[in-house]
């Protein structure tokens, strides 16, 4: 490659007054020239690789015979359409002034061009990229890049700015506006926020990374393509909000992180063959998921797979906890679609792991443990008593032998329409909230309710638990959870010769258990004769948990 010779002088001239005062105004310059100044390669549109001298020092950039090359291409004037641009130059301390990649971006941004920038082979300064947040030109017109092999790690995006104590969270690649991918071969390292909201970012490649940071490519609403072959540990919210990745597979990843693809709506297919964690919330909301590999995770954290509502059927193998709402619906929505789930009969399962799944039909259980089903599988069983969770329910539901019902086991059964259950003692907190389509449950040997229990079953209209002895009440902070809260239909409750004591789980609440039952006038409590001055003075002394309007409670003897 020609070296083309210039002045120490004129060098000068033009880093001092373009570098430093972005003013320099270029002599017109030979269009024709064939031959590459040196400390960069052009390799658009040629057979053969062109020699590099690698020792190229940074005394040797060209930064005028750079412009030149750049302006002698007529594409490069939009970003479908980039002057690609193989370089190999020293670039120095890159935050300093006068740094080679300062100068490099100048001369980017004085012609005003597109490229494609690949740094492979440019030497650096110790083993960071940090393309300084500080500097804006050139940036934005950089549409891909390949990172110095050199490069090992990116860094925080507090990076530098630590001793600043209100200074604004910016990410690494701040100004690089249009980049559409990015290569980085040999960094190992992806710090917190790296590419944090670079919406016009579509594809990563990392093969060597193992490590990626909180938020490193959050936001990202044009990734697509991501790949991280090598990577072990993944950082809270890493991919939150790329909502047009659609598939992902982390070979190694010993864990999912936490919300680590939240809100990933494009995406479709996961696989982590060696994840022994899924992370709470890692999937949340991610609603066009169907397919999901994790044949070793033994832990999976609460609301990891909430609101995945196209999500068929998911096999856990080697799960020893699934926990709390796992699969839960958002907000306002439920996911319908879940039919099936496969997990080991030895897992623990925490409460509301199964709620608002009325499609869920078929528990798979593998091994021996605690765990079993009933119902033909739809309905899933602890040590042959308890009641977990039956997520189908419908219509008039009568089990013998269940002696308990676990915390939120039919939450949101709106199908179901009558439940008894003769040989239960104990019903959990939420066991059947929202059940909005309920109209009678007989627990004829019931003690215990939980608070909740029935809390807005707006169909709910009779109850029988002769055998009651406590029924619970605890606030949220906004409302009341009374064990027949909101029940407005509610109009027939059988009690037996003790009024039950109403268990209050906050001092800041004193009534609630039947509030906003009904209008007084139509609420009946069947009872013993003889019990009928007992109930009278438990009437007088709980009068708040039946109605913030005042009580005209009913009486009915029965036998």
């Amino acid at each position: 490659m020609k070296k083309v010779l210039f002045t120490v002088f004129s060098l000068s001239v033009f880093v001092f007054l373009y570098i430093s005062c972005g003013q320099y105004v270029l002599p017109k310059q030979n269009t024709e020239q064939t031959e590459l100044p040196i400390g960069f390669d052009n390799n658009d549109d040629q057979d053969e690789d062109i020699d590099i001298d690698n020792d190229i020092d940074i005394e040797e950039f060209d930064p005028v015979g750079l412009l030149n090359y750049l302006n002698s291409h007529e594409n490069g004037v939009s970003v479908d359409d980039p002057v690609i641009l193989k370089i190999n130059i020293d670039l120095g301390n890159m935050p300093m002034e006068g740094s080679g990649w300062k100068q490099l971006l100048a001369v980017i941004e004085l012609a005003d061009k597109y490229v494609c920038l690949d740094l492979s082979n440019c030497k650096m300064y110790g083993n960071v990229f940090e393309p300084d947040l500080k500097t804006a030109e050139g940036k934005n017109k950089i549409v891909s890049l390949v990172l110095p092999s050199a490069a090992k790690s990116i860094p925080d995006a507090l990076s530098g700015f630590m001793w600043i104590w209100e200074a604004p969270i910016v990410n690494p690649f701040k100004h690089f506006n249009v980049l559409t991918e990015i290569n980085g071969l040999n960094i190992t390292y992806i710090g917190y926020k790296a590419f944090d909201r670079l919406a016009a970012l579509e594809s990563a490649n990392f093969p060597k990374a193992n490590y990626i940071g909180e938020e490193a490519f959050s936001g990202c609403t044009s990734l697509a393509y991501v790949n991280f072959p090598s990577v072990t540990n993944i950082g809270t919210s890493a991919f939150a909000y790329c909502s047009e990745l659609n598939s992902v597979v982390f070979p190694i990843a010993s864990s999912t992180g936490i919300y680590a693809f939240r809100f990933c709506t494009s995406l479709t297919n996961v696989s982590f063959p060696k994840a022994y964690n899924i992370d709470a919330y890692s999937f949340e909301s991610c609603t066009s998921l169907i397919n999901a590999d994790f044949p070793k995770a033994v832990s999976i954290g609460k609301s990891a797979f909430s609101g995945c509502s196209s999500l068929t059927s998911i096999n856990f193998p080697s799960a020893a906890s699934i926990g709390g709402t796992v699969f839960a619906g958002g907000l306002f929505t439920e996911n319908t679609s879940l039919t099936s789930i496969s997990f080991p009969a030895s897992a623990n399962i925490d409460d509301n792991a199964f709620s608002c799944h009325s499609a869920l039909i078929s528990f798979i259980l593998t091994g021996s443990g605690s765990l079993s089903t009933i119902e033909d599988g739809r309905a899933l069983v602890r040590n042959k008593t308890e009641l977990v969770s039956y997520p189908s329910a419908s219509g008039s539901i009568h089990l013998t032998g269940i002696t308990s019902i676990s915390n939120n086991a039919f939450e949101r059964c709106h199908d179901v329409v009558n439940v008894s259950f003769p040989d239960v003692t104990s019903i959990g907190n939420n066991a059947f909230l929202i059940c909005t389509g309920l109209i009678s449950a007989d627990f004829p040997k019931v003690i215990n309710i939980g608070y909740g229990a029935f809390l807005w079953c707006t169909l709910l209209s009779e109850v029988n638990i002769p055998r009651i002895e406590t029924i619970g009440i605890t606030s949220t902070g906004t409302f009341f959870e009374g064990a027949f809260s909101y029940c407005p239909a509610l109009s027939i409750v059988t009690m037996g010769i003790l009024p039950p004591k109403l268990l209050v789980s906050s001092k800041h609440v004193d009534f609630g258990a039947f509030r906003g039952t009904t209008t007084p006038d139509n609420f009946i409590i069947r009872r013993p004769a003889e019990s009928s001055q007992i109930y009278l003075d438990w009437i007088k002394d709980n009068e708040s948990h039946f109605s913030s309007n005042g009580v005209n409670i009913q009486f009915e003897d029965y036998p």
